[in-house]
């Protein structure tokens, strides 16, 4: 598996990894030693308590996974921008309401791909407050268009300042 996964998503999964395993050859033979005494109700209960020490113990295990895969870096970001009195732009073609919670403001959403908004963009580009959150693989695009500086570098996205 570690070598198919980037290094951040091996060492997130290496997290939950053991626990996975250990449910599973927990729970897995004692499924097959009930199915081997002819025990369905024992086969069931194996199935019943897998799931709900998964859903119990584990899924806070999963969680923290998931918000580590960009939720924390919008969060972190917002509460950056609100801390510095920056205005906070969002590039991006969706809508990313945990930062707009965080930050407590208006949060302008921007699309690479509309021109009206693009330039939009530009304009308010003009005042040195603001900060622009941009997914990393979007980067590239934008360091075509935009002479920036990046503040803070997360997984998923990074915080920029154009110069």
């Amino acid at each position: 598996m570690k070598y198919f996964l980037p290094v951040q998503v091996y060492a997130d999964i290496l997290m939950i990894k053991w626990f996975c395993i250990i449910l599973v050859w927990v729970f897995g033979i004692s499924s097959i030693l009930c199915s081997a005494f002819n025990k369905k109700i024992g086969v069931f209960a194996c199935y019943v308590l897998l799931v709900l020490i998964t859903s119990a113990v584990g899924t806070k295990l999963f969680y923290n996974m998931d918000y580590e895969f960009g939720q924390n870096d919008l969060m972190y970001f917002a509460k950056y921008a609100k801390e510095h009195n920056k205005k906070l732009v969002i590039l991006n073609d969706e809508r990313k309401y945990s930062a707009l919670y965080y930050y407590g403001g208006k949060v302008f959403f921007i699309s690479q791909d509309d021109k009206e908004e693009m330039k939009k963009f530009g304009q308010m580009l003009d005042d040195r407050d603001v900060v622009v959150i941009v997914r990393e693989r979007k980067m590239p695009k934008v360091d075509e268009t935009l002479d920036f500086d990046i503040i803070l570098d997360g997984r998923k996205y990074s915080l920029i300042k154009v110069k």
